[in-house]
């Protein structure tokens, strides 16, 4: 495969991954289900991962591999719901202040930027242990899943 493509492909699945972290972490309403919170965000990456796995043809041995990451991961997805949730709470409270503290906002702006840089780089680790778990065929399906718009 063409190493552009191999790392867009890459790119695309940190993406998806990312994608599906920030849209639990921003209270996204996916089909009427309400906010995703800390307790769903587990049962939502297991479905999504099942999914992608079976339109892949995975092997059981490529199953226990990429459920190993994702289970590695989970702290990390359940933590930036976690964060959220608290994050709301904690901007309401310097909403309602008479005088706005830009200090603290800024403050837990940092602390975000902070946890999703860590959470990037391991997802970015996971999707480069993804990318050997795959076949080079699994990979040009995925690949081309991602080119028509997602799985």
């Amino acid at each position: 495969m063409n190493p552009i493509v191999r790392a867009a492909t890459a790119a695309l699945f940190v993406a998806a991954l990312a994608g599906v972290s920030l849209l639990a972490g921003c209270g996204h309403r996916s089909r009427g289900h309400g906010p995703m919170d800390e307790s769903r965000v587990e049962e939502h990456v297991k479905k999504h991962v099942d999914r992608l796995l079976s339109k892949m043809d995975a092997t059981d041995e490529q199953r226990q591999k990429v459920y190993a990451l994702r289970d590695r991961l989970m702290p990390d997805l359940q933590a930036l719901v976690k964060a959220r949730d608290a994050d709301k709470k904690e901007f309401i409270e310097l909403w309602n202040q008479p005088t706005f503290d830009a200090a603290k906002l800024n403050a837990l702006v940092d602390q975000r930027v902070d946890q999703f840089r860590t959470t990037g780089h391991n997802l970015a680790n996971a999707t480069a242990e993804f990318h050997a778990i795959l076949t080079p065929e699994q990979r040009e399906k995925l690949a081309q899943m991602c080119r028509k718009g997602g799985w």
